[in-house]
């Protein structure tokens, strides 16, 4: 898997240093309700998940581990990797969320190019 997230230009960047380093604290605002977001999650759950979206996660999730990665670079800086949560916390939710806005029918791998860190490293 490869993500590119390239870096904002000049003035996105001059925004967010300027609008996340002042005084100003914007106030969450609710997008739903406790009950609403407690639904959502049970949602979820209920989805079924095709094998080979189970396999492309754990794929994931273990290539970021030292001891099971293929890749070079993570066997050599890798110094632990993510653990099971990272597939059941981050991806596996992420798989489902296609479902849930109506992008898709179904869990889907889509989430191995969202530019959003799916899995916990430390490098050595």
């Amino acid at each position: 898997m490869e993500v590119d997230v390239p870096y904002p230009d000049l003035e996105a960047e001059r925004q967010m240093l300027i609008v996340t380093t002042g005084p100003q604290e914007d106030k969450a605002v609710a997008v739903m309700s406790a009950e609403e977001l407690l639904a959502a999650q049970r949602l979820v759950r209920r989805v079924p998940v095709g094998e080979s979206v189970v396999n492309a996660i754990l794929t994931l999730v273990r290539s970021g581990r030292a001891e099971s990665s293929d890749i070079d670079e993570v066997r050599r800086h890798v110094a632990w990797g993510p653990g099971p949560r990272a597939a059941r916390r981050s991806c596996w939710p992420a798989a489902h969320a296609p479902c849930l806005t109506a992008a898709s029918r179904r869990p889907s791998t889509t989430f191995s190019r969202l530019p959003v860190p799916c899995c916990a490293t430390a490098w050595r």
